[in-house]
């Protein structure tokens, strides 16, 4: 029982986002990796070294996920964990 439960409640967290929607409100993890890619430009035109690290906010509840990678593996399969 336990384990119908939190499959069918583990299924309602994850939501692809549609492109019109990712156009209005970005996903943190784009925006960040977005302004990660602009500090690198700005920063790569000095020379000098640099360190810039980026920690990005997923795995996290709710997965949400662009639409586009929806089928990207067709309907390969995942196998279920041995404490499924």
């Amino acid at each position: 029982m336990w384990s119908s439960i939190c499959r069918e409640n583990w299924a309602s967290l994850i939501q692809s986002v549609s492109p019109e929607q990712e156009l209005r409100e970005p996903l943190i993890d784009t925006q960040l990796a977005d302004h990660t890619i602009e500090v690198l430009r700005e920063l790569s035109i000095t020379g000098d070294p640099f360190f810039l690290g980026l920690g990005l906010r997923k795995p996290h509840i709710p997965f949400t996920y662009p639409e586009r990678f929806a089928d990207l593996y067709g309907d390969v399969g995942m196998p279920q964990g041995a404490n499924g």
